[in-house]
């Protein structure tokens, strides 16, 4: 196999991985703000922003929260009947 093979063969991995890392992820991250939340744990001058670097700080990744954003929102909404409703302080609603 020559480099050029062997380096598509690791990209289409690393492809792969990030997806996979990514989808975890999202359900970490509504998942802990579902407890937060749950636990009244949410700091009332804390934002969004602050409370997704810290939940992204234990994958040691850095993402933007806008490209997940969408699929976060829709796990806590259908998985737990969670709203985020602010964004500056982190405000989360439980509807029914």
């Amino acid at each position: 196999m020559d480099k050029k093979e062997l380096d598509k063969k690791y990209d289409l991995y690393y492809d792969e991985y990030d997806e996979y890392i990514l989808g975890i992820l999202k359900k970490a991250t509504a998942r802990q703000l579902s407890k937060l939340y749950e636990y009244d744990l949410l700091v009332s001058n804390e934002t969004l922003k602050q409370h997704i670097g810290s939940i992204s700080d234990v994958f040691n990744i850095s993402v933007k929260f806008d490209n997940i954003r969408k699929d976060v929102e829709l796990i806590l909404k259908n998985k737990y009947n969670l709203v985020i409703v602010k964004d500056e302080p982190l405000v989360i609603k439980k509807f029914q």
